[in-house]
């Protein structure tokens, strides 16, 4: 039980540092896209827990979906919108939870 947990934190752990390491660099690439200021959504339940990217008042991205809460109905809401990741690993988890036509994109890392 108490290995289950500490599993858990580190999950959440390493999901904050790949959502504060890709939200930058998502951000300033739908900003040039849409030539609109954009903002990022920390947390949004609507979608799976990832970052959304607004613009224009709508979600344009999410960032880092938590694939175990992709619901149907979330699956559904996310095929509008591009979901970033920061690895193949996690594209696949996450298409695996998505619907076919889903756009995902791997970013490449921006730090080197």
């Amino acid at each position: 039980m108490e290995r289950d947990k500490q599993r858990h934190e580190a999950n959440r752990a390493a999901l904050r540092e790949r959502r504060q390491r890709l939200t930058p660099t998502v951000v300033r690439q739908i900003s040039e896209q849409t030539g609109t200021r954009v903002w990022p959504l920390d947390g949004d339940p609507d979608y799976a827990m990832g970052v959304s990217i607004l613009a224009d008042g709508r979600v344009v991205a999410v960032i880092c979906p938590v694939a175990s809460r992709i619901s149907e109905e979330t699956a559904q809401w996310l095929t509008d919108v591009v979901v970033f990741v920061a690895s193949e690993r996690e594209r696949q988890t996450v298409a695996a939870r998505c619907r076919a036509d889903q756009r995902i994109v791997v970013v490449a890392d921006q730090s080197s």
